[in-house]
């Protein structure tokens, strides 16, 4: 049945233009991620503590580098970031969203730096930033604002 769901997903998307394309295939991405996020280790990001000596983070009160999501919610209980930590560091997506909730940026990172296919979104959904980074510099600027 999954798998349906998926074909028909991708049928979908393939009907999309370009930009309605790619803030879709993040945000089903970032739905699949947070899905997964339930079996993962999850932490209100306002328990992390930056160790600046090592650039980790941790849980308060622990020397341990966290590895895990942590989320952050605006005033009323609406989702403002996610994160993903590896090891103290930031690897992996990091979302930010809108008030109106839709995602507002997808930017991958690596050890603590963008490292990947940076997305942004206004709130209605339109691209408005595209940029490829490779340990955190630009290696291909197409911004499209």
């Amino acid at each position: 049945m999954r798998l349906l769901g998926i074909l028909i997903l991708t049928i979908y998307l393939g009907s999309c233009s370009s930009d309605k394309h790619e803030r879709n295939e993040v945000q089903n991405e970032s739905k699949v991620r947070s899905d997964q996020m339930l079996n993962d280790t999850l932490c209100d990001c306002q328990a992390l503590e930056i160790d600046e000596k090592k650039n980790i983070v941790h849980i308060g009160g622990t020397d341990s580098p966290y590895n895990g999501w942590c989320v952050l919610y605006r005033r009323g209980g609406k989702l403002e970031s996610k994160r993903q930590y590896v090891n103290g560091k930031l690897n992996g997506d990091f979302y930010n969203y809108h008030p109106n909730g839709n995602l507002e940026s997808s930017i991958p990172h690596k050890n603590n730096r963008y490292d990947g296919r940076y997305l942004k979104f206004s709130q209605n959904g339109d691209t408005i930033y595209n940029r490829l980074y490779k340990n955190g510099a630009a290696i291909i600027e197409d911004s499209i604002q």
